[in-house]
Parts: C-alpha cells; sequence; structure tokens
C-alpha cells in the first residue's frame, strides 16, 4: 500500500465512532444534490449549493484548529491525546470529503480537461476559509451569486488553487478571477487576466502569483500551457522555460466501470471480494463498513491472500493502487491526476464509500501485459527511466511537485516507445501519469494503446514538441 499505515489505521478508525453515520448521511446528501443536472447550467442553485458546503467546511476548519489547541496543551501538560488524535481525523476526513464532493463540481464545469485542471492545481493549498486579515467568506459569497453565468468557488475545491472565483457564461467561456478590495474605498472587485495586462510594463513579469493567474489563463485560451522562467524581479523579462501544447484526443475509452459497479453493489452484503478485469490487471475490494473491530485484523489478512502472484514478484513492472491512496494529504497535496470519487458513474452510496474509505478498492496491473499488447500492434518497446528512478519500490512514493514553480519536475517514463513510418522513426512515451490516470479511472489496458495509436495516427511527419493529452470520452464516461 502507498498509503501510509498508521494513516490507513487511523481511518479505519473513523468508520466505528458515532457520528460517521451522521456525517455520511451528509455526505450522501450534499453529493446527490451536487450531481443534479440542471446544476450545469443554473448558476443561483450552484451557488446555494457551495454555500452550504462552505458553512460546513468552515465549521469543521474551526473544530480542527480548536482541537490543535487543545493537543498543544495536552501534549505539554504530557496528558494522553489519543481521543483528540480521533476528534481530528474524523474532523480531517470530514473536510477531506467536502472537498471531493466540491472537487467533482470543478471537473465537470471544466469538462474534464485533465491538462487544465491540472494547471490549475499547481499551487499551494488555500488553507482555512476564515482569514484572519479580511472578511474573505462574506467578499467571496458577495460575488457568488448569479443568474447568467457558473460562479465556482476555488478555495472549496482541490483542484482550483489559482484565483477565488472561476465564471463559466452560457457558451463555455471560461475566466478565472481574483476577489480584491480596494483598502481606501472599500470596494470590491473581481480582478481578471486584463487587470494583469494592464499593471504590466511593456513585457515585463507579473508576480508569482499573477504570473499563475496569467498561465492559466492563456491556457484556457489558447490550448497551450507556457511556463515562464523563474526570475528575481518583476522586471525581468518574460521568457518562455516550457511550452506544452494541450491535445484532444477523440476515441472511445474502454473501462471496466461497469464490471466494477457490479463488484461495489456486491460489496453491499459480502465483506471480501476480487475479481480479473482482464490479464494483469486485478481489483480486491474490502467490505470496511460490514467488518466489526473483532474481525477487522482477520480479513485485512484475508484481504492480502489474494494478492496475485505476479503482483509479488520484485521485477518492478507491477503497479499497485486504492482509493486510500487518493486520501493524501501531504503539505496540502493530493493526485490531481485523478479523477475525484464524486463523478463516478457508481451509485451515490458508493462513490461516498469510496470517499469515506467504508470502502477499500485496492487495484493492482502489470505492466508487462502492456508491453505485450503495444508490441503486438507494432511498436517497439523500451523501458523508460521510470525503471532507474524507483524500480522495487512502491510506485509513485517519491514523485511529487515543486511547490516554489510550476511544472518544475518531468514525470517519469514507463516505456519509450517507436514505430518506423516512410517520414523516419516515429517516437512517443508512456508515461506514469497516464499509468495512474488508467488505474484510478478503471480503465482497460487498451486504453494506453489506443491512446498513443491515436496521437500516431494524428501526428503529422517532421513535428515534435510538449504535449499533455484532454481525453475527450470522458465527459461521455462521468457524471
Amino acid at each position: 500500500m502507498i498509503y501510509d499505515k498508521k494513516q490507513f489505521i487511523a481511518i479505519q478508525s473513523t468508520l466505528r465512532t458515532k457520528n460517521h453515520k451522521a456525517n455520511f448521511e451528509s455526505f450522501v446528501k450534499f453529493l446527490s444534490h451536487s450531481r443534479l443536472p440542471f446544476l450545469k447550467q443554473n448558476g443561483f442553485f450552484l451557488a446555494l449549493l457551495q454555500n452550504g458546503l462552505m458553512k460546513s467546511i468552515v465549521l469543521m476548519q474551526q473544530e480542527v484548529s480548536k482541537l490543535n489547541k487543545e493537543k498543544s496543551i495536552s501534549l505539554k501538560e504530557g496528558t494522553d491525546t489519543k481521543d483528540l488524535d480521533l476528534a481530528l481525523t474524523v474532523n480531517k476526513e470530514t473536510l477531506r470529503v467536502l472537498f471531493t464532493i466540491a472537487d467533482g463540481i470543478a471537473v465537470r464545469s471544466f469538462k474534464f480537461n485533465r491538462p487544465i485542471l491540472r494547471l490549475m492545481a499547481e499551487n499551494n493549498n488555500s488553507g482555512h476559509l476564515v482569514k484572519n486579515s479580511q472578511d474573505h467568506i462574506s467578499l467571496i459569497r458577495r460575488m457568488l451569486f448569479s443568474f447568467h453565468n457558473i460562479r465556482i468557488i476555488n478555495d472549496l475545491t482541490r483542484f482550483l488553487r489559482i484565483g477565488d472565483i472561476t465564471v463559466i457564461d452560457k457558451n463555455g467561456k471560461i475566466v478565472i478571477y481574483e476577489v480584491k478590495t480596494d483598502t481606501k474605498t472599500g470596494e470590491t472587485k473581481l480582478k481578471d487576466v486584463n487587470s494583469i495586462f494592464d499593471g504590466m510594463k511593456s513585457g515585463d513579469m507579473p508576480n508569482k502569483q499573477n504570473r499563475r493567474h496569467l498561465v492559466a489563463q492563456m491556457a484556457i485560451i489558447n490550448g497551450r500551457i507556457s511556463i515562464p522562467e523563474d526570475v528575481a524581479s518583476v522586471n525581468d523579462k518574460y521568457k518562455e522555460r516550457v511550452g506544452v501544447d494541450i491535445i484532444n484526443l477523440d476515441f472511445q475509452i474502454k473501462n471496466h466501470l461497469k464490471k466494477v459497479n457490479e463488484l461495489l453493489n456486491k460489496s453491499r452484503t459480502e465483506i471480501l471480494i476480487s475479481d480479473l478485469l482482464e490479464n494483469g490487471y486485478v481489483v480486491n475490494i474490502l467490505s470496511s463498513d460490514k467488518t466489526t473491530t473483532e474481525n477487522q485484523i482477520e480479513f485485512l489478512k484475508k484481504l492480502k491472500g489474494l494478492i496475485p502472484k505476479w503482483a509479488e514478484e520484485k521485477n518492478g513492472t507491477t503497479f499497485r493502487f486504492s482509493n486510500y491512496d487518493t486520501f493524501i494529504y501531504e503539505d496540502g497535496e493530493f493526485p490531481r491526476n485523478a479523477l475525484p470519487y464524486s463523478v463516478y458513474p457508481f451509485s451515490v452510496d458508493n462513490c461516498v464509500r469510496l470517499m469515506t474509505g467504508d470502502i477499500y478498492m485496492d487495484t493492482y496491473f502489470d505492466s508487462a501485459f502492456l508491453r505485450k499488447k503495444l508490441e503486438n500492434v507494432g511498436w517497439t518497446v523500451k523501458d523508460g527511466n521510470y525503471f532507474d528512478l524507483v524500480r522495487n519500490i512502491e510506485s509513485y512514493k517519491k514523485i511529487r511537485r515543486d511547490n516554489d514553480q510550476m511544472f518544475s519536475t518531468k514525470d517519469p517514463v514507463l516505456f519509450d516507445i517507436s514505430r518506423e513510418t516512410s517520414y523516419g522513426t516515429y517516437n512517443n512515451s508512456i508515461l506514469i501519469t497516464q499509468v495512474l490516470s488508467m488505474m484510478i479511472s478503471l480503465y482497460s489496458i487498451d486504453f494506453l494503446v489506443d491512446a498513443v495509436n491515436k496521437q500516431f495516427e494524428d501526428s503529422k511527419p517532421g513535428e515534435g514538441r510538449y504535449i499533455s493529452i484532454n481525453y475527450v470520452d470522458e465527459t461521455n464516461i462521468f457524471i
């Protein structure tokens, strides 16, 4: 398991608290409302929903602050903090689920455009909604309600970490705004990318935060991500460090979501389920909400016994991922390449069970089967730098981003692939992040094969560039 063992045990302990059932019912209510189809066009009712989420999140954040103070006092006095630790975990996990529901609103509103969503997530988390310096919530709330367009509170999500409000009009145009109050007049204004342009000297760089805003907004407009060199002064000229083209791949995505949905429904009555999705691809499900304190260890041992033999081989080709791995909190970090479970085409109950940890869903994938599929359709396949970086350790463990600079690290490569054409050799790569996307989204192995085949089909001779892929068919798969 990639998820920390102590954290796993802590989450499991929250499932048996007296507040869990009440929290679960609240999550079901919020998620049900967030998935109503008319919210895609009705800005007023979406604002009401977000306002309710914001109130709940603020209450939880205030409780976390209070508990942290109590724990600090207990540690100084040398008293037991076990109850406080459990209460903190319950509140933090409640917050995480609420944010995941709001993430679903953001992802649907951005039409599952992974490159733009990943770009919008390239920033530190916003921290608590209640700011010491100003009444941030009132400012946001005043700008939230509109009948004419969709407005999203960015700070309610973990994806939208650039700007305060995202506005989407009826034609799908997306504009990011900062909410600013004039210290002299007290007037609140929405600041967009035009304000940044107006404040720039000809060719000069804006400050770091405005630069993020500029990069994100221009990527939305142009379909190209242009990341500038980091600079020491706002007077330094703009110089591109890396440019990434966003390409739309329009092919039917083969997936196992229907089969997994059947397994999840089965898990309502069965504690342990295992199924082979396809050769080299297995899913195991433990219904933690059906276990007791007394028999949980027994079922965890049985779950371990379900691990396929090929997954235990130390050859570096096997990947393991679970829904618990999307619970990661590491300096505000979370897996940005994972779609939130709030948008999955499962029942509301099952989505909430996946989000809370009532279900532990463990997935194994052997990339040797992917290699064989690629070779069968004519690709020459070589090991990428991933095997040198993290062979024989848990996948993704050390794949972290640098908060100080956008896209400061390159994604490790699983396979370098090539094929000969009449114009010369065509080269491509399969990244670890693409494997992540496949496993968490429960796509078939063919998804990765079809993606590179489609890229090859759409490519032009002599064309070489950095790209980020938007999988168009995802809007048809997810809610």
